[in-house]
């Protein structure tokens, strides 16, 4: 199960929004292959969401920076359920969030039996520094993936592939 966010325009979300198979044709184009506007978080997304959490629990809206809670097509499988999508003043809400947390409060937030009890995917958890440099690894992608989103004011779509 991987994690995927798209950066796109206000314009593609109404578009994807109308027609989800419009979305299922973008992300299958040759464009996409190494695009920009798509990140890959790998195995991350589930326990980003809950460093997150963690290091910045009143800040509800980090909760949806991975997912949102809004569904692009209730019908639409993207691998392991529907897309999401967060739109761009969601995306820079999250994005001046995102800003005030530094990686040393991921770093105290990871406590991998913790993890491990809550069942944050992918539930193997082990206390070693190659894991939390692998989260704030891809944090940082996260992160930068948010500042280019409100910089040029786009929406947000998750999905898990």
């Amino acid at each position: 199960m991987i994690g995927i966010l798209l950066r796109v325009d206000d314009e593609q979300l109404n578009s994807f929004i109308e027609n989800s198979v419009l979305l299922e044709e973008y992300v299958d184009s040759e464009e996409m292959e190494d695009s920009e506007y798509k990140l890959d978080i790998h195995k991350s997304w589930d326990a980003i969401n809950y460093l997150l959490t963690q290091a910045a629990p009143t800040s509800p809206i980090l909760t949806k920076a991975i997912f949102s809670g809004q569904i692009l097509d209730e019908g639409q499988d993207m691998g392991y359920g529907p897309a999401q999508y967060l739109t761009t003043e969601q995306v820079k809400e999250i994005c001046d969030a995102l800003s005030t947390i530094p990686e040393v409060n991921l770093r105290r937030s990871y406590n991998a039996s913790e993890m491990n009890a809550a069942g944050i995917y992918p539930q193997s958890w082990e206390n070693n520094k190659e894991e939390i440099d692998w989260l704030v690894k891809d944090y940082r992608k996260l992160k930068k993936f948010y500042l280019l989103a409100a910089k040029q004011a786009q929406a947000i779509i998750t999905y898990i592939e």
